[in-house]
């Protein structure tokens, strides 16, 4: 009687973990299902995303909402309910960052746009320099203010890597060098407008020009450019005369406090020699970083915000200034060691009466430059500034400003022969 009673129970038992085991089983398997399609909609996305990255205007909207997607599943996935709570909580964090970065996108479009036509990239990484125009390439540039066009010209680069002045303005007397940003290299105005261009036509046939400017450069450039022997393998024969324009924001530049180039070339005060080179001002790894985050929309209106904005309007840190002349001394050196060279500044005074533009003018004059002020060739700059800039919204030189500023220079540098 106890063995067919043990007999039931164990029966009943071996039933009851049966049914147990089949409502289990029924509502186990959809819910695997709804884990693998949640993970493979995430890994879709992922891949996806990376197909999209290169080419995406919003990059990191997208990368936000997968990484939003990625935290999600993973939150199902999860049994424990303070990990499940922590999953949620990154991925609200990364849809609000979703959120924003596509927000800042559309409310900060900018009025300004610029079009480039060409068959190769304009830009290209340079060792030495940070970066540089792509030899041999002639670029179509245009720019608008919304719909009105501000400019619309034509880039020349030599294979020499530099902007081509025409050879119908090129002599053969006298070898001048040009260095500075894109107002040297000129900016919004077409190969026989430019500074130097200008400098070659009021001439008359006296001088060779070799135009060094690019856009962003600063002078810490120019002395790695004489310091490699860059003009023994471009100018032909032995430079005369160098031009450097300078402004104010080439203090920030040369200390390496901009963002555009990170991988330029680090100069820092050395007793020895004024200055010495120290390698670039970032690493590989660094720039490649920001090069990433600078697609993000976020990052680009902080660093704008708080880094950019106040080297942009003209405000830089007075301790850098120091550094700025010694590397002018130091190029002034070079230049004339080795090609016994005159170095002439041309200094575009747009801020005078400001006491840091004052303190590089007063700087300049006590370390005895040869410094020709852009007010003494252009008195009303200031006060008619709209008539020699393209408009309020490019304060970039217009080619009316570059033949007076030329013309000038032409008749100063005349009242020395070169040297032969």
């Amino acid at each position: 009687m106890a063995t067919d009673a043990g007999t039931v129970i164990q029966a009943l038992r071996h039933t009851h973990q049966t049914d147990a085991g089949v409502p289990d089983a029924l509502l186990t398997s959809p819910r695997r299902w709804s884990y693998r399609l949640t993970a493979g909609l995430v890994t879709f996305g992922l891949v996806v995303l990376l197909l999209v990255w290169r080419d995406c205007p919003t990059p990191f909207v997208l990368g936000f909402l997968a990484a939003a997607g990625g935290a999600v599943a993973t939150a199902l996935f999860l049994s424990h309910a303070r990990l499940q709570n922590i999953a949620v909580t990154f991925a609200s964090s990364f849809l609000t960052l979703a959120l924003i970065e596509g927000g800042i996108y559309v409310t900060t479009s900018s009025d300004i746009r610029a079009e480039m036509e060409s068959k190769v990239p304009y830009y290209i990484a340079d060792p030495d320099l940070g970066y540089g125009p792509q030899p041999g390439v002639k670029v179509e540039v245009r720019k608008y203010h919304r719909e009105h066009l501000l400019y619309d010209t034509i880039y020349t680069i030599g294979h020499d890597g530099l902007r081509q002045i025409p050879e119908s303005l090129q002599g053969e007397a006298c070898n001048v060098v040009f260095f500075g940003d894109s107002l040297m290299f000129g900016e919004g105005v077409g190969d026989d407008e430019t500074l130097p261009a200008s400098v070659l036509k009021g001439s008359g046939g006296r001088y060779r020009g070799y135009n060094f400017g690019f856009h962003g450069y600063g002078p810490h450039q120019m002395l790695r450019t004489v310091e490699l022997g860059r003009l023994d393998k471009i100018v032909e024969g032995q430079p005369h005369v160098s031009i450097y324009l300078g402004i104010e924001a080439h203090v920030a530049r040369a200390a390496g406090k901009v963002n555009w180039d990170l991988y330029g070339p680090r100069y820092q005060l050395s007793g020895k020699r004024g200055v010495e080179f120290i390698g670039p001002f970032h690493g590989a790894a660094y720039k490649t970083i920001h090069d990433s985050f600078k697609r993000s929309f976020l990052f680009r209106f902080l660093e704008d915000t708080f880094i950019m904005s106040g080297i942009m309007s003209g405000h830089f840190d007075p301790v850098d200034i120091p550094l700025y002349l010694a590397i002018l001394e130091r190029t002034r050196e070079e230049l004339a060691s080795r090609y016994q060279a005159r170095f002439v500044v041309l200094f575009w005074d747009d801020r005078e009466g400001d006491t840091l533009t004052d303190q590089i003018l007063q700087g300049l004059r006590e370390k005895h430059f040869e410094v020709i002020a852009l007010s003494q060739i252009i008195p009303d700059i200031e006060s008619d500034k709209r008539s020699y800039i393209f408009s309020e919204f490019d304060l970039h030189l217009n080619a009316r400003a570059y033949e007076l500023i030329g013309t000038s220079l032409a008749h100063q540098l005349s009242q020395q022969s070169c040297r032969m």
